[in-house]
């Protein structure tokens, strides 16, 4: 299946805290297919964090979560979610 990044920058209010990144699958029914969840350590400094996921066989759609995981705040900014696109080597 074709693969997507999912990526965002964030940083914790304190010291470290967790987030949360999910992005559910469904079909064009919107029948959920399943689910691609990722925790990260959250720093106190705005960092890029990254998630690459595989599209399940019959996917048409895709909803993104990105939330605190446990106690502590989260700030999340600057979201995309794109497909990775190869070029074959010199070509």
């Amino acid at each position: 299946g074709q693969i997507y990044w999912l990526r965002l920058h964030a940083r914790a209010s304190g010291t470290q805290a967790a987030a949360r990144l999910q992005v559910n699958w469904s079909d064009v029914r919107g029948q959920f297919l399943g689910t691609d969840i990722e925790v990260v350590r959250v720093g106190p400094t705005w960092q890029k964090y990254e998630m690459a996921v595989t599209v399940p066989e019959h996917a048409a759609a895709a909803v993104i979560y990105a939330s605190p995981h446990e106690d502590g705040i989260v700030w999340l900014d600057d979201f995309s979610f794109v497909e990775v696109k190869y070029k074959p080597l010199g070509g």
